[in-house]
């Protein structure tokens, strides 16, 4: 594992070549056990290398025969693994500057590496031994990094296709007698000779391993947003390293570019923190967008939280051939040019889907809409009712969204109505002195669920009347039952329902389909006209191939268990509790991820034994 991985958290398009070098000095060597000590200096750990290399014979682990090997090429192995695994991450080689090096002419100059014998071989040792080498390491380099970005071996050569290749072409060489070998430039070094006869051409190599394909060794996280930031806080906990890729240009996009200014949290503050960081005491109880969106800021700023803006996700698939998951991004942000384009792939064995249902902005599909007359605005759009004064504007849905947008839309002027389809819970928005989601908080402790639900419909009741009359009937099951099923969260009241009896806001049934002229044809067979649509709807849509979730949206799998699915798959935000259930999924992701993190990595029980990345601390 790199060390910008380790320390930094950065995901580096190098750091799959800092993994090949540390196999490359582990196979010319056959010696995995080096010594954890941060303060030995490169040129000790160079000797350690050849020492072991002294005491073990490479040759005889790979092809199982005994070979005279000449120094003059293990030391050129030996500089090509020390060249991958450099701290900075921008002198690394390439695949294609690797296999430059392992076919070009040997230098006359000595090694530059200390302590390498200058023992000769005879003539016809050395070209054998230079020979098998090279097939050896470019077959090694090829499967090794082939396994890395997870390529199946029906898009690829296979191993002994490589091996023949590489033989073939290492017989057809063409030698000239008396011709005299050039000394060879630096490995790094942009003039190095483009040397064509080789194992395989570069541009094949090349055309392979693209820089735009990012190994990731923890799991890949979609989203930045709350969800995102808390699981990324709890990996950091666990030690688990992560990347996030986040399609805006901010944290919380949704909050800071697709909420209305009035906004306000629904639910006391304390219901909305995320893991290991509370709410600053001078927070009002019930914070405003603003203090909301400066809190995810801190909160990131606190953990040094650094997703991968403006990258966009357009597939994320499970590979069933590699047993990873492959998702495929663009990008949009001033620095992808730098970065190597703008398309990347990301590969882990874990996906966490941090989005939540909220994320995409859905159309839901009625006839006629593409030719309604009027404006059509998404909820997330929708900023402030000033732009619909003294205009006809008709919300379809009706939930939290839908009523606060009600509220502001008749405050300044317009003249709303709301599409209400099917049953739903309103509940006052304080009960007994107490607010509604922290009184049956509050009940479910020691109460089962449907007792709760009992409470809450009567208290409901006696505030506020039977609301059948006004066209809101009631579902059958209780309002947290409902949350927990399908996800539809109890619409909290906070003075929409005093201007829908006043008849200030009309509530209308479902809608048939849109006409010109802005007209709306509904269920009951009225004809209305309006000059404006508000929408109100999310599904999620991205993921591709995958049963976890349902036609909502949601994960099929029941409460409390939807944070898991099947093959590294973890949702957050999903589970029907809105902000207050992001605190325990983030926690159980990040416990169970830790888990089979720390069960993966942890050193073997032989004495002196340590992980791969403890050659990292030599430099």
């Amino acid at each position: 594992m790199s060390p910008e991985y380790i320390n930094k958290g950065i995901v580096s398009t190098k750091s799959d070549i800092f993994s090949l070098g540390v196999i490359i000095i582990e196979i010319v060597t056959g010696h995995r056990d080096y010594p954890d000590d941060t303060g030995t200096p490169s040129e000790e750990f160079i000797e350690i290398v050849l020492h072991n290399w002294s005491q073990r014979n490479m040759i005889k682990k790979l092809s199982g025969v005994s070979l005279e090997v000449d120094y003059q090429q293990i030391r050129r192995c030996i500089q090509i693994g020390l060249d991958c695994v450099k701290i900075d991450r921008s002198k690394r080689l390439t695949i294609s500057q690797i296999i430059k090096a392992l076919h070009r002419p040997e230098s006359a100059d000595p090694s530059n590496i200390k302590g390498v014998d200058r023992h000769q071989s005879e003539q016809r040792q050395k070209k054998t031994a230079l020979l098998r080498i090279r097939v050896i390491f470019t077959t090694v380099v090829f499967v090794v990094l082939l396994k890395k970005r997870g390529i199946s071996q029906e898009s690829c050569m296979n191993f002994k296709e490589i091996s023949s290749i590489s033989q073939k072409k290492c017989r057809n060489r063409k030698k000239f007698p008396g011709s005299k070998q050039a000394p060879s430039p630096p490995l790094h070094s942009p003039a190095a000779p483009s040397n064509t006869s080789g194992l395989l051409p570069t541009d094949r190599m090349d055309s392979l391993f693209s820089p735009r394909c990012v190994w990731v060794d923890g799991p890949i996280i979609v989203g930045a947003g709350p969800s995102g930031l808390a699981v990324a806080a709890c990996l950091q906990e666990q030690g688990v390293p992560y990347v996030i890729l986040e399609r805006a240009n901010c944290i919380a996009p949704l909050w800071q570019k697709r909420t209305y200014n009035r906004l306000k949290l629904h639910l006391p503050k304390q219901f909305h923190e995320l893991p290991r960081m509370a709410f600053p005491d001078h927070y009002p109880k019930y914070p405003a967008r603003r203090q909301f969106i400066d809190y995810f800021e801190h909160y990131a700023a606190k953990f040094e939280i650094k997703p991968e803006f403006s990258t966009t996700v357009l597939s994320a698939h499970y590979d069933n051939t590699s047993g990873l998951w492959r998702v495929a991004t663009t990008s949009s942000s001033s620095s992808a040019p730098a970065n190597g384009g703008g398309d990347m792939e990301y590969i882990s064995r874990w996906l966490v889907v941090a989005m939540g249902v909220n994320a995409d902005t859905v159309v839901p599909d009625i006839s006629g809409l593409d030719a309604f007359d009027g404006k059509v605005t998404h909820v997330s759009n929708y900023k402030s009712g000033e732009a619909y004064t003294g205009k006809r504007v008709l919300v379809v849905g009706c939930g939290n969204s839908g009523m606060e947008v009600l509220l502001d839309l008749f405050n300044h002027g317009a003249r709303p109505a709301m599409v209400v389809g099917d049953a739903v819970h309103v509940l006052p928005h304080k009960v007994l002195g107490k607010f509604t989601f922290e009184l049956a908080m509050l009940l479910m402790r020691w109460l089962p669920i449907w007792i709760v639900d009992k409470i809450m419909v009567l208290l409901a009741w006696l505030v506020h009347g039977n609301l059948g009359k006004l066209g809101l009937h009631r579902p059958a099951t209780g309002p947290f039952k409902l949350m927990e099923k399908h996800g539809r969260t109890p619409v909290l009241d906070y003075g929409a329902l005093a201007c829908i009896r006043a008849g200030d806001i009309a509530i209308v049934p479902a809608v048939t389909r849109f006409g010109k002229g802005g007209q709306v044809e509904l269920t009951d067979g009225r004809t209305l006209n309006f000059d404006a649509v508000i929408l109100a709807s999310n599904v999620p849509q991205w993921l591709q191939g995958n049963d976890f979730f349902n036609k909502d949206g949601y994960p099929k799998t029941a409460f409390p268990h939807g944070w898991k699915g099947q093959s590294g798959l973890y949702a957050i935000d999903f589970t029907r509790r809105a902000l207050s259930g992001t605190f325990a999924d983030a926690v159980r992701i990040a416990k169970d991820l830790g888990n089979i993190w720390r069960g993966e990595t942890k050193p073997r029980k032989r004495a002196g034994a340590c992980g791969r990345r403890c050659i990292s601390v030599f430099w």
